[in-house]
């Protein structure tokens, strides 16, 4: 799991645009998202200690 700020920055740095690679990972099955309406929601909400926060899920790749 990994925040959406330090995701955004890792592949800004790395030139690549956060939001196609969201998309890209989504589309491979390697990150879990949700439907809101029509639009896809590329994080996930957690409580954890009695905060909510949100957090991009960021599956490994299976091993054959």
């Amino acid at each position: 799991m990994i925040e959406p700020a330090d995701f955004n920055r890792f592949c800004l740095e790395n030139g690549l645009s956060p939001r196609l690679t969201k998309k890209h990972l989504y589309a491979k099955g390697y990150l879990r998202g949700s439907m809101e309406g029509e639009k896809i929601n590329y994080s996930v909400m957690f409580h954890i200690n009695g905060h909510s926060r949100r957090m991009i899920v960021i599956r490994p790749a299976e091993i054959f």
